[in-house]
């Protein structure tokens, strides 16, 4: 796509998990283990040599953006993560808007790292997916209002104290049963109601912030996820 005239602008998502070294918890993206301060950095400076200055590549006021998937389990993050974007900020000559999978169901607000998120220039933070099996009660009809009223407890932290947008997510349901095993929650697609739910509440989180810098955005999961049901591409 980036090498089509006037192509849909893109995004890079990127997400470092299976490229990193893993300490003891393989749950976490510690970025501080061997190698892996130097890995970022080269793979953020291909990009910006490669990727972010394309005539495709999308921008926010003439930030290129970047989409960093899992932020919620990334640890010791701040000096690697800090020291690659300034050196992306170096080659491209202009900051990246930096977009970072934050939000979750837990741990409390007060736990999230939020000094470190603003420390490598977060500058709006998102879920990629709330769908979350151990919640069967709120993986139904009311997952967009579920999924709303936690947007606007982010939104009284991220937003208010610390400047990030808060960028909702909105989706037409999701059903991984034959992938994952059909005793997971289904939050049904009902010919398309959850999806214009979805981005109705989608739509007060955004207007409930002040964003006079940039526009408001809204990320759709997903185009073409059919394993997990939340796919908006048209079928045959």
């Amino acid at each position: 796509n980036l090498d089509v005239e006037d192509g849909v602008p893109m995004v890079l998502m990127y997400e470092p998990g299976e490229l990193l070294e893993k300490g003891e918890d393989a749950s976490k993206i510690d970025f501080s283990l061997g190698d892996n301060p130097k890995i970022v950095e080269q793979h953020l400076l291909y990009a910006a040599d490669n990727i972010f200055n394309h005539r495709n590549y999308y921008r926010i006021n003439g930030c290129p953006m970047l989409y960093l998937y899992l932020v919620r389990d990334y640890v010791n993050f701040e000096a690697p993560l800090a020291n690659a974007f300034r050196k992306v900020e170096e080659r491209l000559g202009v900051p990246l808007f930096i977009v970072g999978d934050v939000i979750w169901w837990d741990p409390p607000l007060h736990r999230f790292p939020w000094a470190g998120y603003k420390a490598i220039n977060i500058s709006g933070i998102t879920a990629y997916n709330l769908y979350d099996a151990a919640q069967p009660s709120k993986m139904n009809g009311a997952f967009p209002w579920h999924a709303a009223d936690l947007y606007s407890r982010f939104t009284a932290v991220a937003a208010d104290e610390y400047g990030m947008q808060v960028i909702p997510y909105v989706s037409p349901g999701y059903d991984d049963s034959k992938f994952r095993g059909h005793n997971r929650p289904v939050i049904h697609r009902n010919n398309g109601v959850s999806y214009l739910n979805s981005w109705r509440q989608a739509g007060a989180v955004c207007s409930n912030q002040r964003m006079s810098a940039h526009p408001p955005l809204v990320m759709v999961n997903s185009f073409n996820e059919w394993h997990e049901g939340t796919q908006i591409e048209g079928g045959g």
